[in-house]
C-alpha cells in the first residue's frame, strides 16, 4: 500500500531536471565517466522472426538520466528486457547502439509515449518501466511486452507477438485491467458512451488491448472535455 502510493506520487510529480543536448552530455561523460555508463547493445534470438522492440526503428525521444534531461535521443526500448537503447556515434564504428543504466533513468518518451520508472516493487507492479496511459483521473498504467511464440507456416520456429498488461489506480490500490468490462468501468463516468463507441469502433481486447486502452481513453478525454 504505501510502496504503491509513492509510486503514484512519483508518476504524477517530476523533480528539476537540467536540460542538455546529448552532444553537451557525451563531451562531459569524456571528462568524466562516472556520469555515463553505458554498454554496446547485442540482442540474438535464433531462429526468431521480429524484433524485441516497441519501434524496429531509433526514433526521437527524450530521457531523464540522473539530474538531466535530454533531448531529441534517438532511441529504442527493447520491451522483452525492459532496457532503453540509445544510438551514439563512434568515430571508428559509426552508430553504435548502447544500452543506458537503467537504475540511473526516472522517465523517457519515445514517439508522443511516457513511460516512468517504478524503483521498487509492490504487490502489484514489478520493479522496471511504465508507462502513462492517463495521468488524472483514472490514472492508468500499462507495461508493454513481446512473447516468444511459437510459429506456424513460417521459415522460423519462433516468432515475437506484442502483450501488453495494465492497471488503474483504485484511489488505494493498483488494479489490472483484464478487458472492455473493467476497463470501461475504470472511468468514474460516461459508460454507456464508452461502450457505444467500443462497438462502434469494433474494438477487440485479445486482438489488439493497446489500441483498446488508447481509444478509450482518448474518447474519455474528449467526453471530459480535455481536449
Amino acid at each position: 500500500m504505501k510502496n504503491n502510493l509513492l509510486f503514484v506520487f512519483s508518476l504524477l510529480t517530476s523533480g528539476a531536471v537540467y536540460s542538455q543536448t546529448i552532444a553537451e552530455y557525451y563531451q562531459d561523460a569524456l571528462e568524466n565517466a562516472s556520469i555515463y555508463k553505458g554498454t554496446a547493445y547485442e540482442f540474438s534470438y535464433p531462429s526468431t522472426g521480429g524484433h524485441p522492440f516497441l519501434h524496429p526503428y531509433f526514433a526521437t525521444g527524450t530521457v531523464k538520466y540522473e539530474s538531466f534531461r535530454f533531448e531529441d535521443v534517438l532511441l529504442k526500448y527493447d520491451v522483452v528486457n525492459d532496457l532503453v537503447v540509445i544510438s551514439q556515434i563512434s568515430e571508428d564504428q559509426g552508430e553504435v547502439p548502447v544500452v543506458l543504466d537503467t537504475r540511473r533513468i526516472s522517465a523517457f518518451s519515445i514517439e508522443d509515449r511516457t513511460f516512468r520508472y517504478l524503483r521498487d516493487s509492490t504487490d502489484d507492479l514489478k520493479e522496471g518501466f511504465y508507462e502513462i496511459i492517463n495521468s488524472e483521473a483514472p490514472l492508468i498504467i500499462a507495461r508493454p511486452g513481446k512473447e516468444k511464440k511459437k510459429a506456424e507456416n513460417k521459415p522460423y520456429m519462433y516468432e515475437f507477438q506484442p502483450r501488453i498488461k495494465a492497471w488503474y489506480w483504485t484511489g488505494d490500490s493498483f488494479k489490472r485491467i483484464t478487458g472492455k468490462g473493467n476497463l470501461i468501468k475504470a472511468y468514474p463516468d460516461h459508460h454507456q458512451s464508452l461502450k457505444s463507441f467500443w462497438n462502434a469502433s469494433r474494438l477487440n481486447w485479445r486482438y489488439d488491448a493497446y489500441q483498446a486502452i488508447s481509444k478509450i481513453n482518448n474518447r474519455y478525454r474528449q467526453l471530459s472535455g480535455h481536449e
